[in-house]
């Protein structure tokens, strides 16, 4: 019998892992709302105090167990660069020749490309004429590559494989919706046809290659090797 979870079993996880993150995030957004940290020239003694009230009060709501030096809370670790965030996980891939750095997936070169083009194109809008399209459209085109990021970090064994595949699915709905976005705001007073022309075609170039890459890696799942 095989216990492998496929990409159902993996969605259910994650699904799931959702759910209490955002409740985690929900409780420690609650707390940060009534007890502020103390100020950056706070005595020693009331910031070790106020961080031993919110470990109590994450201990007691969620079954936490760790330091509030590991909680999002700090603007040091808000601040941590992308390529530092990015480069952990390569140690840890195995020898198949997809393991390579992502970078080196045409799937994410290609939604990386597209998030850079399409940043720079809304940094130059004037701030007074951007709205809430123009940012749920760069949000859905920056998910892309952070999901296919995610899947490659799960990796390609069979045993992974589902996990690698959840992620991937959630890239190819970022980049559908990403399309929809964008059809949303074609008629926006910033948007000019060529820039609309452009940006739908990269997008929807982007599209295929995350649907194809998921489709790569069902093929691989069914063939059950590693």
């Amino acid at each position: 019998m095989d216990d492998v979870w496929d990409e159902h079993d993996w969605e259910d996880f994650l699904r799931e892992n959702d759910r209490r993150v955002d409740r985690f995030m929900a409780l420690l957004t609650d707390f940060m709302a009534r007890y502020p940290p103390p100020a950056e020239d706070a005595p020693a003694e009331d910031e070790a105090a106020w961080k031993a009230r919110l470990e109590a009060f994450m201990r007691r709501h969620t079954g936490f167990e760790g330091s509030a030096d590991d909680l999002p809370v700090w603007e040091d670790e808000a601040d941590e660069s992308e390529e530092a965030v990015g480069e952990g996980w390569k140690a840890g891939l195995a020898d198949f020749p997809e393991e390579q750095p992502v970078d080196a997936l045409p799937a994410y070169q290609a939604a990386r490309t597209l998030a850079r083009h399409a940043l720079r194109w809304a940094e130059a809008i004037p701030t007074e004429a951007k709205d809430s399209g123009l940012v749920q459209f760069c949000s859905h085109v920056l998910e892309v590559p952070a999901k296919l990021g995610g899947g490659h970090a799960v990796g390609y064994d069979r045993d992974v494989l589902g996990g690698n595949i959840a992620y991937v699915k959630r890239s190819l709905a970022a980049a559908n919706a990403a399309l929809e976005a964008l059809q949303r705001i074609r008629d926006a007073s910033y948007m000019r046809p060529g820039a609309y022309r452009r940006l739908y075609e990269a997008t929807y170039e982007v599209r295929n290659a995350v649907a194809l890459h998921v489709l790569r890696l069902r093929e691989r799942f069914e063939r059950g090797t590693d």
